[in-house]
């Protein structure tokens, strides 16, 4: 779609914006893959006086996180693993590139939500948890968004004809969320589940 087109769509529901107080987000895939078009929306956005937020994992380019921070209000930060080689052994991608971009963001003034998918046997362990507990403390982060694991994405996977290897992995119990919200609520932090 051509910017023109994504505003026409987006601007629909303008009126829902102003009166609301809700706005535009940018998710993914991965935002910052698509800097230039993700900058040129954001910018119309922010003179037509619409919220902008971005959803990112943070990996990716500080040139390009750092333009698309100056034309967002909220940015909401996908953590995982914070151990840089498990996150490198899981995800394939080096925490240090998602820690640091995350720390130039808090330097910078940004509102930052860090955002935690709970998925059982990769970032639920009391170690990670207890590490992103300390880098939002650190970071003077105030609120954090747990999001548990579910299915609900295996039939897109199907559809693509693409394997989900995910498929036997049970969601997180709601009393194993309990725990780690109850932690991270200890640590002083607002914390909302999925979308309470």
């Amino acid at each position: 779609m051509t910017l023109e087109q994504v505003l026409a769509e987006v601007l629909k529901d303008e009126v829902f914006y102003h009166t609301s107080g809700g706005g535009v987000t940018l998710s993914g895939g991965e935002v910052l893959s698509q800097g230039v078009f993700a900058r040129e929306l954001l910018q119309r956005l922010k003179t037509l006086g619409i919220h902008t937020a971005i959803e990112t994992t943070g990996f990716g380019r500080w040139e390009v996180l750092e333009v698309l921070a100056n034309y967002t209000d909220v940015i909401l930060y996908d953590l995982k693993i914070m151990d840089p080689k498990q996150s490198e052994k899981t995800i394939g991608v080096d925490s240090e590139i998602i820690l640091n971009n995350l720390e130039k963001l808090v330097y910078k003034n940004c509102l930052v939500i860090l955002r935690v998918p709970l998925i059982p046997g990769f970032t639920m362990d009391e170690r990670n948890i207890a590490a992103i507990s300390t880098l939002a403390q650190r970071c003077g982060l105030k609120e954090i968004h747990l999001l548990p694991f579910h299915q609900y994405g295996s039939s897109k996977y199907e559809s693509l004809g693409r394997d989900y290897t995910l498929k036997d992995l049970a969601v997180p119990s709601d009393e194993d969320v309990k725990v780690i919200k109850a932690k991270l609520e200890e640590a002083g932090l607002a914390v909302v589940v999925g979308g309470e």
